[in-house]
């Protein structure tokens, strides 16, 4: 196979496809949220209660998505509503500047949840398939640069104009940004293709891995939400970082969008499954260190650290099932983000409700180290199942 370092033109097309679809439908649609919150809760009657509750919505759309697209097997169909969920994400990320009703803002965040599955599943089951039946080595780092970047984007719009435009108008900055990326994300990207070979997705091996995987995925699913949600809000605690929310995201961004290709290479060096147990262990440490260190340089630390493991995990995960089930990675792809999805709605629920009696988010960061210890144990009892898989 060809390494990814010598693509041709159209591969690279279709790579920078998906990273537009990546920005557009989860770094503006989902991740714009975690800067805007802190300004929603200040300039709007939003509450820190109802703000968890929005995100509880967002990831229900989000786990619609992801069971609808576990369900598709056509590629045509998948194309199809790769390209709805593309509008989707920009009319509700507009709308979100629209209306101050709670009610009409829930809607919104479950439609822009649902808009999501565009970039983390459709988009990059079809990057994976074009890369796979061109020859290509089947890695997604380069595609998940889209994510860091949606994320630095988001951080940047926030900390550049949050003191000249109302948080209203920022939601429709994100917008504008999101029809500028409409057009690679859908032009660029082709609908999968059939792959020649074994189609045989049901031995007992793969039935153990994807129970065990899926089961891994619920608790990185919960420190996800509970990461990109909740931690920028806790290290506003921080006294000396009171007002820098934006800034550090903007920071996480940074480090996230090149780390897809240290995960690449790790998993190079070690096999996918390997590298995925590191980053589970390292995104451990990154919650706990706010908790137990209050300083301004351990906040900052655990907040950076956070976006290069949830990136590596998202990466290496998707990759996995891709590589497994090739002649329908959408699929697989979606049966793992129910698992992910179910945990998300989970985690800001709770949130909603923890918060209410401690006025803070602390618990919910340990209890998603906890989850994560858990995840641990299951891909270190996975590892001896089978030789370690070399890209």
């Amino acid at each position: 196979m060809r390494e990814i370092s010598r693509l041709t033109p159209k591969a690279t097309q279709v790579i920078l496809a998906g990273i537009a679809a990546l920005i557009l439908s989860v770094g503006l649609s989902r991740f714009a949220y975690t800067p805007m919150l802190p300004l929603m809760l200040a300039e709007t009657e939003l509450s820190k209660a109802q703000g968890s509750f929005l995100a509880t919505f967002n990831y229900l759309g989000y786990l619609t998505g992801a069971l609808t697209v576990a369900w598709l097997s056509n590629n045509n169909t998948k194309l199809r509503l790769y390209r709805v969920a593309l509008l989707l994400s920009v009319l509700s990320t507009f709308g979100m500047g629209l209306t101050t009703d709670f009610s009409y803002w829930a809607f919104l965040r479950f439609a822009g949840g649902f808009a999501s599955i565009a970039g983390l599943l459709l988009a990059s089951a079809f990057v994976l398939n074009y890369l796979t039946r061109s020859g290509f080595k089947p890695q997604l780092g380069g595609h998940f640069i889209g994510m860091g970047a949606g994320i630095l984007l988001s951080g940047l719009v926030c900390s550049l104009y949050a003191e000249n435009l109302r948080w209203d108008q920022l939601w429709w900055v994100f917008a504008a940004l999101s029809l500028l990326l409409l057009f690679p994300a859908w032009c660029w990207l082709p609908a999968p293709q059939p792959l020649s070979g074994n189609r045989n997705n049901h031995s007992p091996e793969r039935g153990q891995w994807l129970r065990t995987m899926l089961m891994v995925y619920f608790c990185a699913g919960f420190a996800f939400a509970t990461g990109t949600t909740f931690i920028l809000l806790e290290l506003e605690n921080i006294r000396s970082l009171q007002n820098l929310g934006a800034w550090i995201w903007v920071g996480v961004g940074l480090v996230t969008t090149p780390a897809p290709f240290i995960w690449d290479a790790l998993a190079r060096r070690f096999g996918l499954e390997n590298a995925l147990l590191q980053a589970l262990v390292l995104q451990i440490i990154a919650m706990l260190l706010p908790l137990y260190n209050q300083s301004a340089l351990s906040g900052v630390l655990g907040a950076l650290l956070f976006g290069i493991t949830f990136i590596g995990i998202v990466s290496l995960m998707l990759t996995l099932a891709g590589r497994r089930y090739q002649h329908n990675a959408a699929a697989a792809m979606g049966k793992l983000t129910l698992s992910y999805g179910l945990a998300q709605i989970i985690a800001p629920w709770l949130a909603g409700v923890a918060v209410q009696y401690s006025g803070n988010f602390q618990l919910m960061l340990q209890l998603s180290a906890l989850l994560l210890g858990i995840a641990v144990v299951l891909m270190w009892r996975l590892q001896p199942q089978r030789p370690q898989q070399q890209l």
